[in-house]
C-alpha cells in the first residue's frame, strides 16, 4: 500500500513539472563563434625614455595603431583552413577592437586563429599562411603585429579575445652637425632574422637592410627604421656612410655592434667633431648615453 502511495505521489509531482515549463516547438541555435581583436603593444616597451619616439594614447581607435588585417582560422586536429579573410583587408571606423564575420557554419571543436597585421599585401605570407617575410628587397617592410591563438568553441566558449603583438623593433639615429657637403646617408644593417613563423613567435633565416636618407637639415636629422629582432645578442651589425653629392667627401664611420628586440626602441646618435674629422657615435642604454669607442665595440 506504501508504494503505490509514494508511486501516486511521483506521478502528480511529474505531472506538475510538465504542466508549469515552457514547450518548444524549436530548439534555437548555438552562439556563433565570436572573437574579438585588439592591439596588446600600443607603444614600445622603452618609449617613456626615448625623446625622439612620442608616446600614443592608449585609447585611439584600431585603425590609428594597425591599418590592416588578414586573419585565418584552422581546425586544430587536421590543420584544416575552415574560415579566414579574403587577403589583407582594410580596418575602418573608430571601434578600439575588431571583430570579423566568422562562418555560423563552423561546428563545436578546437580551432587556431592566426591574425597578422600591418601587412601591406599577402605577398609577403606564405603559401598557406603561417609565416611572413620581414624585409622584402631589403627595405625595412611593414610594422606587422600578429597573434596565434588556440580556441575552443562550444556551448559554453563562444566568446573570445586575442591580442595583437608587433613583431619588430625600430632603429633611431640622431645625426648632429653634419659637415655641410653631405646630402644623403646610407645605413646597412645586417644579424636581423628574416621571418616569423606563426607557432610560438618562432623566428628565422637573416637578411639584412639598405636604406637610404636624404638629409634636410645638416644641423640635425633623424632617421627611424623597422626591424627584425637580432638574430644573437649584439649581433646587429649597423654601417652608416655619410654621402656627399659628387662621391668625393663621403665619410665613412666605424662599424656599430647593437641589439634589436621585438616592440624596442634602439636609439644612437652621430656627433661629427670637426677636431677629429670624424662622427662620435653615442648609444642610449636605459637613461644615459654611452659614447661608443669607449665601451670597445666593433
Amino acid at each position: 500500500m506504501k508504494l503505490s502511495q509514494y508511486a501516486y505521489a511521483a506521478f502528480v509531482m511529474a505531472g506538475a513539472v510538465i504542466a508549469s515549463s515552457c514547450i518548444r516547438d524549436e530548439i534555437p541555435d548555438c552562439p556563433a563563434l565570436k572573437v574579438n581583436i585588439v592591439v596588446k603593444d600600443k607603444n614600445y616597451f622603452n618609449v617613456d625614455k626615448v625623446e625622439l619616439e612620442d608616446r600614443v594614447a592608449e585609447d585611439l581607435p584600431f585603425s590609428e595603431y594597425v591599418k590592416t588585417l588578414y586573419w585565418v582560422l584552422r581546425d586544430v586536429e587536421t590543420g584544416n583552413v575552415v574560415d579566414g579573410s579574403n587577403g589583407v583587408v582594410r580596418v575602418e571606423g573608430e571601434a578600439t577592437s575588431v571583430t570579423p564575420s566568422i562562418c555560423p557554419c563552423i561546428p563545436h571543436g578546437k580551432y587556431v586563429l592566426t591574425v597578422w597585421g600591418g601587412l601591406e599585401s599577402s605577398d609577403h605570407l606564405s603559401e598557406n599562411m603561417d609565416r611572413v617575410k620581414f624585409h622584402p628587397g631589403n627595405t625595412q617592410g611593414a610594422d606587422v603585429y600578429m597573434t596565434n591563438d588556440t580556441i575552443l568553441y562550444d556551448a559554453w566558449h563562444n566568446d573570445h579575445t586575442v591580442e595583437l603583438e608587433r613583431t619588430k623593433g625600430k632603429l633611431i639615429i640622431e645625426k648632429i652637425n653634419i659637415p655641410s657637403q653631405i646630402v644623403k646617408t646610407e645605413k646597412n644593417i645586417t644579424g636581423i632574422y628574416g621571418e616569423l613563423y606563426h607557432h610560438d613567435f618562432v623566428y628565422s633565416g637573416e637578411t639584412t637592410v639598405r636604406h637610404f636618407l636624404d638629409i634636410e637639415d645638416n644641423m640635425r636629422t633623424v632617421s627611424k627604421t623597422l626591424l627584425a629582432p637580432s638574430v644573437k645578442k649584439d649581433g646587429t651589425g649597423l654601417n652608416l656612410r655619410f654621402l656627399s653629392a659628387t662621391g668625393e667627401s663621403d665619410i665613412e664611420t666605424k662599424n656599430v655592434n647593437i641589439n634589436m628586440r621585438r616592440n624596442e626602441l634602439t636609439v644612437l646618435r652621430y656627433v661629427w667633431d670637426a677636431p677629429s674629422r670624424s662622427f662620435k657615435i653615442y648609444i642610449k642604454l636605459n637613461d644615459s648615453w654611452e659614447l661608443v669607442n669607449d665601451m670597445g665595440l666593433d
